[in-house]
């Protein structure tokens, strides 16, 4: 790769273009369920907690990408996102859900690594790892996010629900590091 061109392989980057966009449909998916969590289910304690550390930070870990990529001379760019007007019939089927979309965009964030080793793109390789170390966080808080929300609301109860808004930040570990 000669200077001033682009430091990384199309291939690659497009993969790396895919994960900043999957970070901003989680965004999405996650505004979407904390109106529900505040507006419907009354879960007022939990909007106000989670919306800033994991709502906030969605965008944030996708320009992280767009800002290495730019270091490495490739443009970015936004992909349209959806996810914004998906119904849940419980908080739990929220957590759920976005749950599975954060373990699947850890999915995406190993296969992106696996391209970038067998390119022997260091540079690459060394950012998605340390990516993949800090997205850990966020799919352990959901993970523990969803174990206390089945402890403390195994029957949907509205009463249940209301206790699991006084106690679910002992699950959070966002933050932490």
């Amino acid at each position: 790769m000669e200077s001033g061109k682009e430091r990384v392989s199309k291939e690659l980057s497009e993969r790396m273009l895919n994960l900043l966009g999957f970070c901003f449909y989680l965004n999405r998916i996650y505004d979407r369920g904390l109106s529900l969590c505040e507006v419907r289910w009354k879960l007022i304690n939990f909007e106000k907690i989670t919306h800033p550390l994991i709502a906030h930070a969605l965008p944030l870990l996708g320009d992280k990408i767009s800002s290495y990529l730019s270091k490495r001379n490739v443009e970015s760019f936004y992909p349209d996102t959806t996810g914004g007007l998906k119904e849940y019939s419980s908080p739990l089927d929220f957590f759920n859900f976005v749950l599975e979309e954060f373990n699947r965009f850890e999915d995406e964030i190993e296969n992106t690594i696996d391209s970038a080793v067998s390119e022997k793109d260091r540079a690459s390789e060394g950012f998605l790892q340390s990516f993949l170390l800090t997205w850990i966080e966020y799919v352990a808080t959901m993970n523990n996010i969803v174990d206390l929300a089945i402890q403390f609301a195994p029957n949907n109860e509205s009463l249940s629900w209301q206790l699991f808004d006084d106690k679910f930040e002992k699950g959070i570990t966002v933050g932490d590091n």
